[in-house]
């Protein structure tokens, strides 16, 4: 059974981003497949959003790796916010 947990736990791993806990790219193709899948199988609308924040780096080169993960963490807060507010109850952010 301890295997069983740790093969898990690496799929987890491979699949979110440590930082912000959302899934990383692998993690939301893969989900986003899935979901995708089901909504044509059920014959329904599905609305599909991938983001990227650009400029973490020159923030981590330039102030400091802190600074650059409070960044991207806040960038998170606030699209998961927007999402929430105006496309809720759709279940997938990454």
């Amino acid at each position: 059974m301890e295997l069983e947990d740790f093969n898990q736990q690496l799929s987890n791993l491979s699949l979110t981003d440590e930082l912000t806990g959302l899934y990383n790219r692998r993690g939301f193709m893969k989900l986003a497949l899935q979901q995708l899948c089901i909504t044509k199988q059920m014959e329904m609308n599905a609305l599909l959003v991938f983001g990227d924040v650009d400029g973490i780096k020159s923030i981590h080169d330039n102030y400091g790796r802190e600074e650059g993960d409070y960044a991207l963490r806040s960038a998170m807060l606030h699209f998961s916010l927007a999402w929430v507010v105006t496309i809720m109850p759709l279940h997938l952010l990454a």
